[in-house]
């Protein structure tokens, strides 16, 4: 029996957030022997990324390169996947049996040159955005290619729930598949060395890109609370980005910079996770976190603010997480209650170590191999 051909089309690969590991993660873990797996990403980043040898990881549309010809090869590309995206398809030779676009917009814009073959849709966070004044185009746009698409995978509730009201229409043909963590691994990795001194007070950390979204000023705005309230603690920002500047002012007007400790980005993050006391996610938007995940598979518990998976599907009820709005005094009052309550927080650390167990990789290898049998594929 010849083997599936399943051809990912992320937007990238190489530039090293969460939804390019969650598909690596995928990709190298789905039997060899059974699929021929290629990646080909639409635009090229600088990182690098560890796929399996069986993995073909293709020459991307879009390069990294800044030089005249590039510039010009992108427009040329951004205008072919918008108007006629079967060129790209001949031109990079794009054969599969499948073919799955791993995010909205640009990515499913491919979907149209695909007749014959199936159609897996697939996006991450929520799609509100397109609802947005002056997105009508890019809304038309949507609905178009995905029209066509034999199913439509997302990682959420919340997220279903923005498809369900941008487009209703679709939801028969609708999936949820979790994001998964290999669990086994990130503990591993977190037995490593850590190069931050601990001391007696308890540590906070955040993890992620120093951005508006990230908003880690909020965490930083939470530990002044807590020290107003005389509960001393600490800190860890890891990551880099355009804001770094600017939240290390902010913890100097709040006088609590000595407990603010910007570390940078750390290609392991867990050992600094393992040796905290909690988890901070201050976004206002995120998809399906797996840092949270990993943070579960850690015996962390986290306080969140009310985005996609980590309000509902992970925090599990306020067993493994709390629940915050956007304000830093409530975001506070969940950390002081973690803080202060150590039964509270020896049962929801040993809740983390279960829960995390529907999120592990054989789980999210199976959710989307019964996507796969859904659409009949390899029967």
């Amino acid at each position: 029996m010849s083997k599936i051909k399943l051809l990912f089309i992320p937007y990238t690969m190489t530039n090293g957030g969460g939804a390019e590991k969650v598909l690596a993660l995928l990709v190298n873990n789905l039997d060899s022997e059974k699929y021929d797996i290629r990646v080909q990403e639409v635009h090229q980043y600088f990182n690098e990324i560890s796929l399996a040898p069986h993995v073909k990881f293709e020459k991307p549309f879009i390069n990294n390169k800044k030089n005249f010809l590039s510039k010009v090869s992108h427009r040329v590309t951004l205008f072919l996947l918008a108007h006629f995206p079967i060129v790209l398809k001949k031109i990079y030779k794009l054969d599969c049996d499948v073919v799955i676009p791993f995010n909205y917009q640009l990515p499913s814009f491919m979907l149209p040159a695909f007749k014959q073959e199936k159609k897996i849709a697939w996006f991450h966070g929520d799609i509100y955005d397109l609802n947005e004044t002056g997105k009508e185009v890019q809304k038309k746009k949507q609905r178009t290619v995905w029209s066509d698409t034999d199913a439509i995978v997302t990682i959420s509730n919340k997220s279903l729930h923005s498809l369900e009201v941008l487009f209703p229409e679709f939801m028969n043909k609708a999936y949820i598949v979790h994001n998964g963590i290999d669990i086994a691994d990130v503990q591993r990795l977190a037995k490593e060395k850590c190069e931050f001194d601990f001391d007696d007070l308890p540590v906070l950390i955040c993890a992620g890109r120093l951005d508006k979204n990230k908003n880690f000023s909020l965490a930083i705005r939470a530990i002044s609370e807590l020290h107003k309230r005389g509960i001393k603690c600490r800190l860890l920002i890891l990551g880099q980005g355009e804001l770094e500047s600017e939240l290390k002012k902010l913890a100097e007007f709040l006088k609590i910079s000595d407990f603010v400790h910007f570390c940078g980005y750390k290609n392991n993050p867990y050992p600094y996770i393992a040796a905290s006391r909690i988890f901070c996610l201050t976004s206002y938007s995120e998809g399906f976190p797996t840092v949270a995940i990993e943070t579960m598979s850690l015996g962390i518990p986290f306080v969140t603010t009310p985005v996609s998976g980590a309000s509902e599907e992970l925090a599990d009820g306020g067993k493994c997480g709390l629940v915050s709005d956007w304000k830093a005094e409530e975001y506070a009052d969940k950390l002081q209650k973690l803080l202060t309550d150590s039964e509270l927080y020896e049962q929801m650390s040993k809740n983390c170590l279960e829960h995390v167990k529907d999120y592990s990789v054989e789980q999210y290898v199976s959710a989307f191999e019964k996507v796969l049998s859904y659409l009949g594929v390899g029967k």
